[in-house]
């Protein structure tokens, strides 16, 4: 955490307004930048035995939010967890669905309520 505020923050911003992407929103290397950071952070957290979530999270907290920067990122993130994450955690949830614990009525009824 303290890697990404004191280090990434600065040069993120650094970098952000050197392309001018704080006014005109972000480009998509730039989307592509937060992306790595976020999918790295991620990694490292889960590395150190913390939960794999929090390292994207933190990333979510350092970026910046002149000009709703962190909103157009979003937007533009949207269509790319849409289109490819969505799909691929509801299949891989599907595919670790185990179907042979539902052995009694009691269990079938909870499905169908």
């Amino acid at each position: 955490m303290l890697f990404l505020m004191y280090a990434v923050k600065p040069a993120l911003l650094w970098l952000l307004r050197k392309t001018g992407n704080i006014e005109d929103g972000p480009s998509q290397s730039m989307i592509s930048l937060i992306l790595l950071i976020a999918l790295a952070s991620a990694f490292f957290t889960a590395i150190i035995g913390v939960h794999a979530i929090f390292g994207g999270f933190m990333v979510g907290l350092i970026l910046p939010r002149e000009n709703s920067f962190n909103i157009k990122v979003t937007e533009k993130l949207e269509d790319l967890i849409g289109a490819i994450f969505l799909p691929l955690y509801f299949t891989l949830s599907g595919l670790k669905t185990d179907i042979g614990l539902l052995d009694s009525g009691i269990a079938w009824g909870y499905v169908a309520a």
